[in-house]
């Protein structure tokens, strides 16, 4: 699934060269960075991430924050940190992620501090990358594996279009419910 170029009018672009960042009136969806690493493991070492089961083992480490930020050039495609317009401050982690052992690519999202939930964030990186997903890289289907009782993202998924589509055990033992967004054509 890995896609190298996208076409547009008149030429062939290679993906690494698209005009970054995306931004929106709230938010610009950047590439991941040294300059996030410390936000995404202070994210890792909360009792927010604990309670959905994260922890070190399970992809707080710094190894995973470079994985991550590394996939585009394994997949040709990976998420975005979203930063605040106004500041600067990382918001998250959101858009296209597949890590080695998921069966589906998947659109992923992490907001790191709690003082950024309530503001409809999660669900505009959730939009904005999702959009990318399907009209930047072609996507035809995606999902979002979530952990039981993470009752903010299932209410997300739900409120993106996302129906349940069973269960996945990731490599760390865990189950996580598979809620796939409805596909590029049947969104408005």
């Amino acid at each position: 699934m890995k896609q190298e170029a996208i076409s547009l009018p008149g030429a062939l672009l290679p993906l690494g060269e698209l005009v970054l960042p995306l931004a929106t009136r709230k938010m610009r969806y950047v590439r991941p960075s040294s300059a996030h690493a410390t936000a995404h493991a202070a994210f890792y070492r909360s009792d927010r991430a604990r309670a959905q089961g994260w922890t070190e083992e399970t992809g707080a480490t710094d190894h995973s924050f470079r994985a991550m930020a590394a996939q585009r050039a394994t997949r040709g495609f990976g998420p975005f940190v979203a930063e605040l317009r106004e500041t600067g401050e990382p918001v998250g982690i959101f858009g296209p992620w597949q890590p080695d052992g998921q069966p589906e690519p998947e659109i992923k999202w992490i907001v790191w501090d709690a003082a950024h939930e309530g503001r409809s964030l999660a669900f505009e990186g959730a939009v904005v990358t999702l959009s990318f997903a399907y009209w930047v890289y072609g996507w035809r289907t995606a999902v979002s594996y979530i952990a039981p009782g993470n009752d903010r993202s299932i209410r997300l998924a739900k409120r993106l279009g996302a129906l349940r589509d069973g269960s996945w055990n990731d490599d760390a033992g865990r189950t996580l419910e598979i809620w796939r967004h409805p596909a590029p054509e049947d969104t408005e």
